[in-house]
């Protein structure tokens, strides 16, 4: 509509018995069946209706988009189940209030996510979850369950989430809602700056289905990265014209170094040590294997590894002193994206760029040293004569979008590369 929001009304299918009628539309083909439409089917929330014929025609136009593999799941049942607290709604409507989409009790059977932030850019998709202790938490009986296991089990279903905790809402609501609204808003910037994956890509980059802003990002300070192939399919695609800015290069001409992320063990068994004095030398032999095997690395990285680690669902403050007092020695370097850890004294060179070999071990820009992000630049033949360099690298970084803060440190690494390259 006018105000850019989607309404779910689709006259009579919306009224009881709406189902039948969508029935009869869509089985009287004898050969083939065309369907247009001017919207994709993620875009679709039948969860916020209760006819049975909105859900039926989103799961059919489900399937006219993607065919069988669409039904090889099993849907889950639709989100919006009643919830046990008033802590819940609460939450719920004062994100809502902030721009956000919420679901309550997001998942199937027993197992459900309190609240489900939709992601702004793509609807099918959640951004976060956001976990309270409610009604689910508290039927929870040993406090591992509560604590532990569910947060590794949600994240290894690639959950992202957010915890709220009741003490901390009754005491000061608006601090706590905005400590979560700001991170939820950190997670939108981040999946903005890696490529989305490929089931959300839009079926034609001519006709891209608009989704409306849910939150006040900075489309005005962002440009989109024109499209130019992934770089294993460059060299597939030579004959076609790229786009202004962006430089083709055959990534096997240069040598690809691998970014690889440091393994440690699970010691969660010693998470009761942790702060413990007798445990020191150990926790530095960790941090010192993290650095050795990923520098440069900045420091939150080598304190978010070793909590992980111990089965530290956050790392907070005191984790992240507690890690870093114990590697002061440590060659380190300040940047304004942070303080990066170099495992010998080679921290005014420009060293190799290491590219991500899964999906989950991309790094942020701001992750990234800037004597990496000069070596990037350094690798890829006539960046530094290309029309908009920190376009062309930035698709090389692997970001969808390149906002002012990326394109600003962007330049400074292209700088940097010109001043060793002349």
């Amino acid at each position: 509509d006018a105000d850019g929001k989607f309404p779910i009304d689709f006259g009579a299918i919306n009224r009881e018995g709406g189902e039948r009628r969508l029935n009869v539309a869509v089985t009287r083909a004898r050969r083939s069946l065309l369907v247009f439409s001017s919207f994709m089917p993620d875009q679709l929330r039948a969860e916020r209706s209760s006819a049975r014929g909105v859900r039926d025609l989103k799961a059919f136009l489900e399937y006219a988009h993607r065919g069988p593999e669409s039904k090889a799941v099993p849907r889950a049942d639709p989100p919006g189940v009643e919830t046990e607290s008033p802590l819940e709604p609460a939450i719920a409507a004062a994100l809502e209030s902030r721009g956000w989409r919420v679901d309550r009790q997001v998942g199937v059977s027993g197992f459900r996510v309190d609240l489900g932030v939709v992601h702004p850019d793509r609807p099918s998709e959640y951004l976060a979850g956001v976990e309270c202790d409610g009604a689910t938490y508290r039927r929870l009986a040993a406090a591992r369950d509560r604590d532990k296991t569910r947060q590794q089990v949600l994240a290894n279903l690639g959950w992202r989430l957010v915890r709220l905790w009741a003490p901390d809402w009754w005491h000061d609501p608006v601090t706590a809602i905005e400590d979560v609204h700001g991170r939820l808003n950190g997670m939108l910037q981040e999946s903005r700056e890696r490529p989305a994956t490929v089931d959300s890509e839009p079926l034609s980059e001519a006709v891209e289905p608009q989704s409306p802003p849910l939150v006040a990002a900075t489309e005005a300070t962002e440009e989109p990265i024109p499209r130019a192939g992934r770089d294993d399919d460059v060299a597939d695609n030579r004959d076609s014209p790229e786009p202004a800015g962006i430089v083709s290069f055959d990534s096997a001409a240069a040598q690809r170094h691998p970014y690889l992320v440091a393994s440690l063990a699970d010691v969660s068994a010693q998470q009761p040590r942790f702060f413990d004095d007798d445990y020191s030398r150990e926790l530095r032999r960790m941090a010192v294997a993290v650095v050795d095997a990923e520098s440069p690395v900045r420091d939150d990285v080598v304190a978010r590894r070793l909590a992980r680690a111990h089965g530290f669902a956050r790392t907070g403050a005191k984790i992240s002193e507690r890690v870093l007092s114990l590697i002061q020695d440590v060659v380190a370097t300040q940047e304004d994206a942070g303080r990066f850890l170099w495992s010998g004294d080679n921290s005014l060179q420009i060293v190799p760029f290491r590219h991500a070999t899964a999906e989950g071990d991309r790094r942020g820009l701001d992750e990234i040293a800037m004597q990496e992000l000069a070596g990037l630049a350094l690798s890829i033949p006539g960046l530094l004569s290309a029309d908009d360099p920190p376009l062309a690298m930035a698709k090389q970084v692997g970001l969808s979008r390149i906002s002012k803060p990326a394109r600003d440190r962007l330049e400074a690494a292209l700088e940097l590369a010109a001043g060793k390259s002349s």
